[in-house]
């Protein structure tokens, strides 16, 4: 289905892509895993539409098109030798993650810093809101360890696609991190049994609470946004509620879960893809600009 979406898709950066890109020389080697996307392009404007395709993807860093064959990679493709081939290396933007696990190819690597997540426990992979194989985590009452990092320090976004696979019935985790269970960071897909969203920092004394509920076997974008000590909270780019949060250290947060608590609320049973933090807060208009891409 993303195949789909990508071909009906219509060059909107066309007059701006020149400026997003920067064109190198050489030959890129990587896993297969590392290969998003390959699919051959015709007609005079092929290059400006492979790159276009590279724009809706988030996790595509570099482009090739050699014989009208577009290829996308992620920033774990590397240039071995010199070559005449060239090859486009997307440009930084004015907003990126700074942690991305964007799922796929039953990778479960981070994009940015290598903090791979690991040590699953009743986890496994499954397909996206695409309906791609391998393109999702599950966690079927299961976990992920994250490795320690200064996660949610100062304004910052987190985001992700979620799908419960039944209701919540205790304060379920999505994210679980800090140093221990009294200096945390919390996103929780359920207050107690009620399935509305809330987020606590331990550390600061900060709340914030949802207000939609989440449905079961339904995909959403869900966004949490910390800015000047207010949260916000995002569901599929509408905004929701907010609350007095707090300011949270900048610690290395060395005690991290993905679907876990600290303390012995249920495990997680959902599907999670295209997990990011950013180090900024996001305005809502990049909230659904990061919501749109593939």
């Amino acid at each position: 289905m993303k195949k789909l979406l990508v071909l009906n898709f219509l060059i909107e950066y066309t007059l701006s892509l020149s400026y997003s890109f920067i064109v190198q020389k050489g030959i890129l080697s990587c896993d297969q895993t590392e290969i998003l996307f390959t699919q051959e392009i015709f007609g005079s404007k092929n290059l400006f539409k492979c790159l276009g395709i590279c724009m809706t993807f988030s996790a595509c860093k570099h482009v090739t098109l050699l014989s009208n064959n577009c290829s996308l990679y992620t920033n774990r493709a590397a240039m071995l030798t010199s070559s005449s081939d060239k090859f486009y290396t997307r440009k930084s933007g004015n907003f990126e993650p700074v942690f991305h696990w964007p799922i796929y190819k039953a990778s479960v690597n981070e994009l940015v810093t290598n903090a791979n997540l690991y040590n699953p426990y009743n986890a496994g992979f499954t397909s996206n809101r695409f309906g791609e194989n391998d393109s999702a985590l599950r966690l079927n009452f299961g976990y992920y360890y994250i490795p320690g990092r200064h996660y949610f320090t100062n304004d910052f976004t987190v985001m992700t696609w979620i799908k419960m696979n039944s209701l919540a019935t205790n304060g379920e985790r999505f994210i679980d991190c800090g140093l221990s269970e009294l200096d945390t960071f919390i996103i929780s897909v359920s207050y107690e049994n009620y399935n509305i969203p809330y987020i606590k920092m331990t550390e600061a004394s900060g709340t914030v609470f949802g207000f939609n509920k989440f449905e079961v076997n339904k995909w959403y974008h869900f966004t949490f946004v910390l800015k000047s000590s207010i949260g916000f909270i995002y569901f599929n780019g509408i905004f929701q509620s907010w609350g007095i949060f707090g300011s949270p250290r900048n610690i290395n947060r060395t005690s991290c879960f993905l679907g876990k608590s600290h303390l012995d609320n249920p495990n997680l049973n959902a599907d999670l893809d295209d997990i990011k933090i950013f180090n900024q807060a996001l305005d809502v208009k990049e909230i659904k600009e990061e919501m749109s891409k593939l």
